[in-house]
């Protein structure tokens, strides 16, 4: 089948009228998981989409009723970048153009256009002032060359974020 990858691996169409798949060994619902357009996930982050302690609860407190998983939706909007090791937990939607560090837990809602990280996650800066920032930082005028002396003094040597 054109486009499938092996069945143990995740798909994702980008035609929204195919479902999107996970293979086996994931905990989680993917189908209670939404992800925009141009979304950048690093490696190895978790989408938790509902609980697992209401076994415990159910041995401790049976006296109190029967309890049930807590499920709820996680929302990727447009033009989100999701760094590595982070956990998205249930009932978050992170925001249009938002950043989410490494290693962040992310435990409320992202608004559009920030950047946020820790445990659990708080609001660090903005992507605004990140590209104002980063702007001036690109304008360097240099025309990559085949020497390898000439490249790794531009890299050691000229690039801003080796200057002290």
């Amino acid at each position: 089948m054109e486009g499938r990858l092996p069945s143990k691996q995740t798909y994702f169409s980008p035609d929204r009228k195919q479902r999107s798949s996970v293979g086996g060994g994931v905990p989680s619902d993917p189908y209670l998981i939404s992800i925009g357009n141009n979304v950048i996930i690093a490696v190895s982050v978790e989408f938790v989409t509902h609980d697992i302690f209401y076994h415990a609860l159910n041995q401790t407190y049976s006296d109190l009723g029967k309890f049930y998983p807590h499920f709820d939706t996680i929302t990727i909007e447009d033009n989100v970048c999701i760094g590595g090791f982070s956990k998205i937990m249930p009932g978050v939607v992170i925001g249009e153009g938002a950043i989410v560090a490494g290693g962040s837990v992310v435990t409320k809602d992202v608004p559009k256009g920030a950047i946020v990280g820790g445990n659990p996650a708080k609001i660090i800066g903005w992507t605004e002032d990140l590209a104002k920032r980063r702007i001036g930082e690109n304008r360097i005028n240099y025309t990559i060359s085949n020497d390898v002396e000439e490249v790794e003094k531009y890299y050691w040597e000229i690039l801003p974020h080796n200057n002290n």
